[in-house]
């Protein structure tokens, strides 16, 4: 495992963001990384990159818990969903820098 990678899913975990290990059958909209239920599922082995994992999970960690445990798969388009692509590539750079890691990663 890449170890940008590794840093980001122990930061996930220290800050309370479930995810996954396990294969991905079927398409998603990131290579490798889906939602399910407020659980980022990874499939390391279709992983395009490791920055879609931080995307993915700035979608969740922007959102309030109640919403968040309803996050499945491809978002609505709605108001609140359009607002949080925004807010996911903003909290994906911020967690890069805080990480230390490249901002090229995102």
């Amino acid at each position: 495992m890449e170890h940008s990678t590794q840093v980001i899913l122990s930061f996930l975990r220290d800050i309370g963001i479930l995810y996954k290990l396990e294969p991905i059958k079927g398409d998603t909209f990131l290579p490798g990384v889906k939602m399910n239920e407020g659980t980022l599922i990874i499939d390391i082995d279709q992983l395009l990159y490791p920055g879609d994992i931080l995307h993915e999970a700035g979608h969740l960690a922007c959102m309030p818990p109640e919403i968040r445990k309803e996050m499945s798969d491809n978002l609505p388009n709605n108001d609140l969903h359009a607002g949080g692509e925004m807010m996911a590539m903003g909290w994906s750079y911020a967690a890069c820098i805080y990480l230390g890691l490249d901002a090229k990663v995102v």
